[in-house]
């Protein structure tokens, strides 16, 4: 599939734009650039070929180093653990956070790192919503897939002016299947579900004074037969922004909920092992099924993507659809970051030429009777350590890893292209 790109004053100029001539133009530009993004699976035949030779250095990998040293063994990749005593450069620079010093600790511009400067920031989940907000005010069919979104103090005006307009004409508040118009609310540095509630009215919002983001909540989610609530978990490498090309993992996961799902009331609303799918919530429930084997995770808590896949054509889903329409979403999501982070990279190697960087981000989405939708919670960082293994979630990031290993042998016999 061809690669394109729109230039990055383009892309900058999209969100800054307020005149609809100048929207209708870039719609079309936009259309182009999702259409013809280059999105795929990584090809195994590229497995054991080129990376032979292949170096990676691991010393700053720290909880990631674990996963990524296995899957270097497996891909016939020479780690260097501690880095290279003799000075060289390796070929990827694996780090868990994206160092102050960079500059210093990679000086050829050929190298590789699996970090985008600025990501850290734009794994927040206001500052992604601010991104995707930008692009779905001017593209409203573009990114039907995103909740409406309020981020708190700044726009709890807002959010009280939709909700009385909402309560007067007594409409639901979009498309979604929102019924009674609940909403949920997220704090903007938490994770693993801590802080997490259902609300209805702006006055049940716990300390509006603290940075949160409220959306709204989908209320009919496509269950299986266990009648639990359930999202997926979607792995992609952003291999280069200049281009726009972006590799999908074949494998993932999917986290369910330990009680049988219910339209919220005021009765249930807060019967979170019901409503969120979060493993660190979850796993305090005596129904969680560890999945211990293939047959376990059938049923299994946390289940490979493939198994739910194979679940839902049981029940009429098309696949091939459901994975063009994750495409599409992953593309549209990394549109919507592209000004930040072309910003940072600038800004980040203004004086010289920076590395060659790549990003794993991990896409979370929950499905409703009618279509996808982005469940904005830790969209940039996932999880790569190897801590609370069960069969399905210690083959999923394996799997991710080795696709990741493909990309980068394939790289290395293009980069020229990159």
């Amino acid at each position: 599939m061809p690669s394109t790109t729109i230039s990055t004053d383009n892309i900058i100029n999209i969100q800054k734009s307020r005149d609809e001539n100048e929207t209708v133009k870039y719609t079309e530009k936009l259309h182009h650039l999702i259409n013809h993004s280059n999105i795929s699976f990584p090809f195994s035949s590229f497995r054991h070929t080129i990376a032979q030779n292949f170096t990676i250095d691991t010393s700053r990998a720290k909880t990631n180093k674990h996963i990524v040293s296995i899957c270097a063994a497996k891909l016939g990749l020479h780690e260097y653990p501690e880095g290279r005593e003799d000075g060289g450069i390796c070929d990827i620079y694996w780090h868990n956070n994206m160092q102050h010093d960079i500059r210093s600790i990679i000086k050829n511009p050929q190298c590789k790192i699996n970090k985008f400067p600025g990501m850290s920031d734009l794994s927040k989940k206001i500052s992604l919503t601010r991104a995707i907000t930008s692009m779905r005010r001017l593209f409203p069919d573009e990114y039907v897939f995103y909740p409406s979104s309020w981020f708190i103090p700044a726009q709890l005006d807002a959010f009280i002016k939709h909700c009385n307009k909402c309560a007067k004409s007594g409409e639901h508040s979009t498309s979604f299947q929102n019924s009674n118009n609940w909403y949920i609310v997220k704090p903007d540095d938490g994770a693993q579900g801590t802080g997490i509630y259902l609300i209805q009215k702006p006055e049940e919002i716990r300390k509006p004074e603290t940075c949160q983001l409220i959306q709204e909540y989908i209320a009919d989610p496509y269950l299986l037969n266990d009648n639990l609530k359930f999202d997926l978990r979607i792995y992609a490498i952003i291999k280069s922004i200049n281009p726009l090309s972006i590799y999908v993992a074949r494998e993932g996961m999917a986290r369910f909920c330990t009680e049988q799902y219910a339209t919220p009331t005021s009765s249930n609303f807060d019967n979170l092992y019901a409503h969120l799918t979060n493993y660190s919530l979850n796993k305090e429930n005596n129904a969680y099924i560890h999945s211990l084997s293939l047959i376990d995770q059938i049923k299994g808590s946390k289940r490979l993507l493939s198994t739910v896949f194979h679940q839902m054509e049981a029940r009429g889903v098309k696949k091939q659809q459901l994975w063009h329409d994750i495409k599409i979403i992953i593309v549209k999501t990394v549109i919507a970051m592209l000004p930040e982070i072309i910003l940072n990279y600038e800004h980040y190697f203004y004086d010289t030429i920076g590395p060659q960087c790549f990003q794993v981000i991990k896409i979370p989405l929950v499905r409703d009777t009618i279509l996808l939708v982005l469940n904005l919670i830790d969209v940039v960082y996932p999880n790569q350590s190897l801590t609370n293994l069960t069969h399905s979630n210690s083959n999923c990031p394996r799997k991710t890893m080795d696709d990741m290993g493909e990309f980068g042998a394939k790289q290395r016999c293009h980069l020229t292209e990159v």
